[in-house]
């Protein structure tokens, strides 16, 4: 049991269902333990696995893992409107005879193909850049006529409000997707950006399964990780960034590290970004920053990077091993390099 609840303080929630599985199948008893059940039960919540998680948490009644989280019962409650919301079809993208995608959806149409036709390449970009490799993302479609379906399942999928410019959530192991958001135009039925989009989204699922939930895992690698995915789908990709830098500094809108570490101050600035509101762009400078990481880690490759930082389970003690620099000085090391190439 101190195995399933380290497990779960890392966030590394299919490693968890996979060894409480192998415990209660091990155990064989005719009533099955009610904490790994329930552990068990949470984990495949957060993993977009809704009806498995109902059948752990259904009969478990008040019963919980830690005393602040939710009991079964209110678990299995959230789990049935869940179930409700999400849309109620569901086809499964196969690749190399593994289910890799499990994508729910309400209607056949055009933009729901134009989703799972760019899921076996983004998912391969991912892989070879993560290193990391896959099975069963739920993946929830919402087209135009159900964006108020997408706030309401989303919503309670998260437990936070929605922004106004959300239009793909990645959230835990799984991926939503509507056409519309409130900020911007819905998106065309045949998307020429698809691939780009599947492709960022995939990477951070393949994060997430690396690394977990690790509370110091800065936000400006995270999205930095996932836009370098986005490279192969335009040639100009790394020198339209590398422009965009150079027009920050003469501006002098570079954020300071803690605004793109932290993930609260990291979208916060994303969203005054899309109001117009202001000059920052934290995914650029994230995007730099991360390529800058991956120059100074020279012969160590993502992956290892990754690893290093779960079994570490503190990116900066990852870093300081692969660079001999802290946060602070990392920072300010991107910051002369970008300046040195501007001037």
């Amino acid at each position: 049991m101190i195995h399933i609840r380290e497990l779960f303080m890392q966030g590394l929630y299919l490693q968890l269902i996979e060894s409480a599985t192998d415990s209660l199948d091990r155990d064989n008893a005719t009533i099955p333990n009610p904490e790994l059940l329930y552990w068990r039960g949470f984990a495949r919540r957060r993993s977009g696995l809704f009806e498995g998680a109902h059948t752990d948490l259904q009969l478990l009644g008040n019963i919980t893992g830690w005393s602040k989280f939710a009991t079964a019962s209110q678990l299995t409650t959230e789990l049935g409107q869940l179930i409700a919301q999400r849309p109620p079809n569901h086809k499964d993208v196969v690749i190399d005879g593994k289910a890799v995608f499990c994508v729910y959806y309400d209607e056949d149409d055009e933009f729901l193909h134009t989703v799972m036709n760019a899921l076996p390449k983004g998912y391969e970009t991912a892989t070879e850049l993560v290193g990391t490799q896959t099975e069963g993302i739920p993946i929830f479609v919402f087209n135009s006529a159900h964006y108020r379906q997408f706030v309401k399942f989303f919503s309670t999928l998260s437990h936070i409000p929605l922004q106004g410019w959300w239009r793909i959530g990645n959230l835990n192991g799984t991926i939503t997707v509507s056409q519309n958001n409130e900020l911007e135009a819905p998106l065309a039925a045949n998307c020429p950006d698809m691939l780009r989009l599947m492709s960022h989204e995939i990477t951070h699922q393949l994060i997430h399964r690396t690394v977990g939930e690790i509370g110091n895992f800065p936000t400006w690698f995270n999205e930095g990780i996932a836009r370098t995915a986005e490279a192969p789908c335009n040639p100009q990709f790394y020198a339209q960034n590398d422009e965009k830098i150079g027009q920050l500094l003469e501006h002098n809108a570079i954020l300071p590290l803690y605004r793109v570490a932290s993930p609260d101050a990291f979208y916060h600035s994303v969203e005054q970004m899309k109001k117009g509101s202001q000059q920052y762009d934290a995914y650029a400078q994230g995007l730099s920053m991360t390529r800058y990481l991956e120059f100074l880690l020279k012969d160590e490759n993502l992956h290892s990077f990754l690893t290093n930082v779960q079994e570490k389970q503190c990116f900066e003690k990852a870093l300081f091993a692969a660079t001999g620099m802290t946060s602070e000085q990392f920072y300010m090391s991107w910051l002369a390099a970008v300046t040195r190439a501007n001037n």
